[in-house]
């Protein structure tokens, strides 16, 4: 008898010891798994000193990162299929179910081609862009906007064309077949000229978004410690410690899931 049950046992104790071990790691951030969304518009160089701080601080953590536009985000975050998402968010009214951390503001900016006729323009207002051509950004944040006077406009710009990809736009853009209008961050491009809109202060505000009152992974915790200990205005890593300045944005909190 022991020699016939002897393989199933063996079998079970090595299924007991993986799983020992996968617990000890995940507790101490050993080869811990995050899945982190990603808002497709945000330049992919606001997160060099968020990837390399976990490398050097948490090299454990194994981080997935999954992109897309905002409503795909918020969709994947309520449905448990990403534990945090770095984002705008979704709707203007203060959702309770969401614990966001804002990060940074960034300005929405106009582009033009070299040789578009507002390249030699000293500034450029709102009201200058009516029945214009617009090349338009599928996943622009203000496609639903609220802010009544830009809906107005936008309504009046003249696309020409579309594209989920802000490299396309800016290439479109430089062609001078249109202006684009895109995030500062995303706005630096060969052959095109940016502008502030000279009557408006149209921004985005970029959170880092989680679910209040879900279990989160350890290695979440992780995450918001390298979070703090970037300068997201320069992009850059912090020196010591950043002071607290939100208790109710302390990773403590978000980790435990209030």
């Amino acid at each position: 008898l022991g020699r016939i049950i002897s393989p199933y046992l063996q079998r079970v104790f090595a299924e007991s010891m993986a799983a020992k071990t996968i617990a000890k790691n995940y507790s101490s951030n050993e080869d811990a798994p995050l899945k982190l969304g990603v808002m497709c518009t945000i330049a992919p160089k606001r997160f060099v000193a968020l990837i390399s701080g976990m490398q050097t601080h948490f090299p454990g953590v194994k981080i997935e990162l999954i992109d897309g536009d905002a409503i795909f985000l918020n969709e994947a975050l309520r449905g448990g299929r990403v534990d945090a998402a770095i984002m705008t968010p979704v709707g203007s009214c203060p959702d309770q179910k969401l614990h966001c951390m804002p990060l940074f503001r960034e300005a929405m900016t106009v582009v033009v081609g070299l040789q578009h006729k507002f390249a030699k323009s000293t500034s450029i207002s709102l009201g200058d862009l009516d029945h214009e051509a617009y090349i338009s950004r599928l996943n622009c944040e203000f496609n639903y906007t609220r802010n009544s006077e830009l809906l107005q406009h936008m309504a009046l710009w003249r696309p020409i064309f579309r594209s989920q990809r802000d490299d396309w736009v800016l290439d479109m853009v430089s062609s001078g077949l249109g202006f684009g209008f895109v995030p500062e961050s995303c706005a630096a491009y060969p052959g095109v000229k940016i502008y502030n809109l000279a009557d408006q202060n149209i921004t985005r505000m970029i959170q880092l978004i989680t679910i209040r009152g879900r279990q989160h992974p350890p290695a979440l915790g992780a995450l918001l410690r390298q979070v703090r200990r970037i300068d997201w205005e320069t992009g850059q890593e912090l020196n010591g410690s950043c002071s607290q300045k939100n208790p109710d944005n302390s990773e403590e909190s978000i980790a435990a899931g209030k």
